[in-house]
């Protein structure tokens, strides 16, 4: 199970992992679809998050019939073809009240390799993914029960891509994001997952929230010092 912690009084944060594995066609390739792809929200360890997540969308480039994409149960992925690399909107919806508004996340689809000299392999997926974490402030004393259990019961759960996604979601003809072929069924896709170091990226995290709240503290002291300044103006006139 995944490691997270109560990072401070009356805080939960639990980690997520979002992101794409896309996988080139090689000889199967068109001009329409030359790679087909995973986009996905999951666990740290790829664990099933619907305990607290109602539904996650998905929006996709508006050259794709259906963009607009709904998945309510784990695990929270599309599959889809296509030559093209966009944008992709993720909005999660969670349970309950446990947070009043849905987050948005944004993700680049990566179809190609970066690196300029790494070619490209039908065996061998091009992997961008991105960790952060849902932070909850202030949790009932059932959810953070249910996050426990959660975390002593439940171990890694991985699993492949669903091939029922596809059967909810209309061929993309005609776009020039993707083509006219429906994705056949990824296989497990959990060996090319990153593997992240939370304790580390959390340091980040609240590194980076360090320095915000240091920004904000410096914008203030100028807005004080501005209007300091104006009231010794008005007093002297």
């Amino acid at each position: 199970a995944t490691d997270s912690t109560m990072t401070e009084p009356n805080t939960v944060a639990i980690p997520i992992v979002y992101g794409s594995i896309s996988f080139w066609l090689g000889k199967k390739a068109d001009d329409q679809n030359s790679h087909k792809w995973v986009c996905y929200l999951r666990g740290l360890n790829g664990e099933d998050l619907s305990w607290f997540i109602d539904k996650v969308v998905f929006t996709l480039h508006p050259s794709f019939r259906n963009p607009v994409r709904t998945i309510s149960s784990f695990p929270f992925e599309i599959q889809e073809t296509g030559w093209g690399e966009f944008e992709i909107a993720i909005k999660i919806f969670f349970k309950q009240d446990y947070i009043d508004q849905p987050l948005e996340f944004f993700h680049g689809l990566k179809l190609y390799p970066t690196a300029s000299n790494v070619t490209q392999s039908t065996k061998k997926p091009v992997v961008a993914e991105n960790y952060d974490e849902i932070v909850f402030v202030n949790p009932s004393t059932a959810f953070v029960k249910l996050w426990e259990e959660k975390r002593l019961s439940s171990g890694p759960a991985i699993v492949a891509p669903t091939q029922s996604r596809m059967e909810e979601e209309a061929p993309n003809r005609d776009n020039p994001a993707g083509g006219d072929n429906e994705p056949s069924k990824m296989t497990d896709l959990s060996p090319y997952y990153t593997k992240f170091d939370e304790k580390a990226h959390r340091v980040l995290l609240e590194d980076a929230l360090a320095f915000i709240k240091a920004e904000i503290i410096k914008v203030r002291d100028k807005i004080n010092d501005v209007d300091q300044d104006i009231v010794r103006l008005r007093s002297s006139k």
